[in-house]
């Protein structure tokens, strides 16, 4: 499901395996789990703007509601986002139109051909 960073069965293992699950998603999603910052950007998509060519193709991998993909698109670049989380990309879809998101549990690998993205 995931890449092993820790010792098979540990506490710390069970506990990144309840964070890997769409239920768990979708019900933070659903929740208080959000608020205005969730069609806002983050710092770290400000951050990485300035290393980014001026205009291009952007994938972005676990959207959530969507907020840095919309700051991205607001800015002229064509972003195709994913998660895997049906309630945050519900949410995501309704904010922003002018991005393409997909439903995708990346654990399965990515469905896109190689050299598709510039970021």
């Amino acid at each position: 499901m995931f890449a092993r960073t820790v010792r098979k069965d540990s506490p710390c293992e069970r506990s990144i395996e309840k964070f890997m699950t769409k239920d768990y998603w979708n019900k933070k999603h659903t929740g208080t789990f959000g608020g205005d910052w969730a069609t806002k950007p983050s710092i770290f998509a400000e951050y990485a703007l300035k290393f980014f060519p001026k205009k291009g193709r952007i994938l972005e991998i676990g959207t959530g509601k969507g907020g840095d993909a919309g700051f991205f698109q607001s800015l002229g670049y064509e972003v195709v986002a994913t998660d895997f989380s049906e309630e945050a990309l519900r949410m995501a879809k309704r904010n922003f139109k002018g991005v393409e998101f997909i439903n995708l549990d990346t654990t399965h690998g990515l469905p896109f051909k190689i050299n598709s993205f510039d970021v």
